[in-house]
């Protein structure tokens, strides 16, 4: 009768943790307050024009939108900037949908090299060096989560943790830079310079 009782008390036990885990993530995600396609059309002196994305790549990222130009100063290497917003609970919750270091070998590409520098005196970025074919692409990334910026998954679980119990969180935004060089080094300085103004742009989308 007793091993009954605490079988059955152990049940209920655990239903109540689900109930109660189930009620925390029972949360809407805001919507942002700027469109991510109002990003400047000029940045730090490099000028735009926008490149049309493969629907299939927009239907497979799922974002509720998106942003995807090449920026051109004379003289330089262009650069290209693609940025999504999420506003769902599920890619929220993923806290780093689609990382580069996995999407760009399943692309073909291999990974040579890979650095995290820091911008605006306190935004990590993950730079990236990739190679296909004879090509070097060097790729700049990073999230944002509400006033959180984060390039690994362990940093992005604690900025979600801090979440818990609200009722309402903020969308998730990715930026992704590339560009061709044969090193980090080559492209570090155009890219944390168009990074740096993106992240004053991205401030306002929460």
């Amino acid at each position: 009768m007793l091993r009954t009782v605490l079988v059955c008390g152990f049940v209920l036990l655990c239903s109540a943790g689900v109930a109660l885990v189930e009620m925390k993530f029972d949360v809407s995600i805001r919507q942002p307050a700027v469109a991510i396609d109002s990003l400047p059309e000029t940045l730090s002196g490099w000028s735009s024009e926008d490149v049309p994305m493969d629907p299939e790549v927009t239907r497979f990222a799922g974002a509720e939108a998106t942003v995807s130009r090449v920026y051109r100063r004379n003289g330089e290497i262009p650069v290209s900037v693609y940025a999504a917003v999420w506003a769902d609970e599920e890619t929220v919750s993923s806290i780093a949908p689609h990382p580069p270091g996995v999407c760009y070998p399943n692309a073909g590409w291999t990974l040579e090299r890979e650095k995290v520098v820091v911008v605006d005196d306190s935004v990590p970025i993950q730079l990236l060096e990739f190679s296909r074919a004879g090509e070097h692409v060097i790729t700049a990334h990073w999230y944002q989560l509400g006033e959180l910026r984060y390039v690994d998954r362990d940093k992005g679980r604690l900025g979600l943790a801090s979440l818990w119990g609200e009722s309402s969180w903020p969308p998730l935004v990715k930026i992704l830079l590339q560009t061709q060089a044969s090193s980090i080094e080559e492209a570090e300085s155009r890219l944390t310079a168009i990074a740096t103004d993106v992240n004053q742009f991205t401030k306002t989308v929460q």
